[in-house]
């Protein structure tokens, strides 16, 4: 029964459109016999309108004679309309008998544009999903949303004055022509698919995670009608949470989901892969995750994604990161030691550890080479300060390369040296202080090639 009704609802539409189809001299020729140019008389005009708007929303070429034909109708009966409610001023009842037939206008307009919907939506095939929905919906939203714009510049006069008044007065449910049929919109189709069409978004979304090319111009057409929807919240005066909708159908389950693939993806890579490797594959994926935001993603979900995909990728690995960040400067992997500290960069605090670490290494390393050197007289000591400056020079020019010359890096640095030539240096009896040794690693002349051996012989040892 549902099948034979949805066909002959097609049948009686498409009889519709052919008599509208002839029409166009008709059109013309009803003009020419009406005996009145303004009529107040809603269901004498209501007729025509519809047959108007019919032609819109089923996509027919509408002459332009015609078009102006019907604004000019609509406008006239506004205008009759308000001059009426003018005459009346001071008599209440009869005032509000003339505003109850703009609203019984607004209520036509609104009964239509639902109605339209229904029969959209039962013309829908039962079992579409995944991209042939997304089809549907997109196609249909295009058109709807196309003439929906057509039809507010129709009643732009109407809503300019009569919808503008009751506003004005904070009467709800009533809207301007073009956010009504948002509101109608919202009301059928969006209610009765939005949880289909989300999910099969998100799972387009996955797919292309995975490697697929996949139609990116459905998922952007899906977006950007949750966003339109936004601007009936706009007009109920929820400033700022013109994006609630938006957020609410698909951002909040998006994240959700973002967090569930990247939590999955990240433990099986590097169980199978280096810490190398991974560090190569997060950047990768925060790369293609902003893509992905600007080809098709509101601008607004930007920086929540990155967010989410740090917690997940990087903050949940820190310890992995940590410890291979010790390794790598160990082995002098300096490039590795330059991504670990742009992904660590990106957590909150995330550094803390990872300088405390550079360092102990720095002031390791410098103590085992100075202890290498073994006794000698102090005459002889600018072997030691020597040592001491290659490694302050050797890690500056680390924090200056990879770590972007990270000023609280340098502090950990100068610290180092200072802590393993006050130990050191000052034991072996060195006429120099520790922190006049660490301040020449700062001077100009270290920069050049042979900077070390020209700050060492600069300096004189005090016996």
């Amino acid at each position: 029964m549902l099948r034979f009704r949805r066909k002959e609802k097609i049948r009686n539409k498409a009889q519709s459109a052919a008599k509208r189809s002839n029409s166009d001299e008709a059109w013309e020729k009803k003009k020419k016999q009406q005996s009145c140019p303004i009529r107040s008389d809603l269901d004498v005009i209501w007729e025509e309108i519809e047959e108007g708007i019919a032609r819109i929303y089923d996509g027919e070429a509408m002459l332009p004679k015609n078009r102006v034909e019907l604004d000019t109708l609509i406008k006239n009966y506004c205008t009759s309309v308000h001059q009426q409610k003018k005459g009346t001023r001071g008599h209440k009842k009869t005032t509000n008998d003339i505003e109850s037939i703009a609203l019984e206008l607004h209520q036509k307009i609104s009964h239509f544009l639902e109605n339209h919907l229904i029969d959209l939506q039962e013309e829908q095939e039962d079992h579409l999903t995944g991209e042939c929905l997304l089809e549907f919906y997109t196609k249909v939203w295009e058109e709807y949303q196309s003439s929906s714009k057509v039809l507010n510049d129709i009643f732009a006069y109407f809503s300019d004055h009569w919808v503008e008044e009751e506003r004005e007065k904070g009467y709800e449910g009533i809207f301007e022509t073009y956010k009504l049929a948002l509101v109608a919109w919202k009301d059928t189709i969006f209610q009765n698919l939005n949880k289909q069409v989300t999910n099969a978004v998100l799972n387009l979304i996955e797919r292309e995670r995975n490697g697929e090319t996949i139609n990116t111009r459905l998922i952007a057409g899906v977006i950007r009608s949750y966003v339109e929807l936004g601007l009936i919240e706009e007009v109920l005066g929820d400033e700022g949470q013109t994006l609630r909708l938006y957020e609410e159908a698909f951002e909040n389950q998006f994240l959700d989901d973002t967090e569930i693939f990247y939590t999955r993806d990240s433990e099986e890579f590097l169980r199978d892969n280096s810490v190398v490797e991974y560090t190569l594959q997060v950047e990768e994926i925060l790369e293609e995750e902003q893509k992905r935001v600007k080809n098709y993603l509101h601008e607004t979900t930007h920086d929540k994604l990155v967010k989410t995909c740090e917690q997940v990728l990087i903050e949940k690995h820190l310890d992995v990161l940590y410890e291979e960040f010790s390794h790598f400067l160990d082995e002098d992997k300096n490039n590795g030691l330059g991504r670990i500290y742009r992904l660590v960069a990106r957590i909150p605090n995330g550094l803390v550890e990872l300088k405390n670490i550079f360092k102990n290494h720095v002031y390791n390393q410098g103590v085992a080479a100075i202890d290498r050197c073994g006794d000698m007289p102090a005459k002889d000591s600018k072997h030691y300060i020597k040592t001491v400056l290659m490694y302050s020079k050797k890690y500056s020019t680390l924090v200056q390369d990879k770590f972007n010359n990270d000023r609280s890096f340098l502090e950990a640095l100068d610290e180092a040296c200072k802590q393993m030539t006050g130990k050191r240096v000052a034991r072996k009896n060195i006429g120099i202080r520790s922190r006049s040794l660490v301040s020449l690693a700062h001077e100009p002349c270290m920069m050049s090639d042979n900077g070390v051996e020209a700050c060492v012989t600069s300096i004189k040892i005090i016996p």
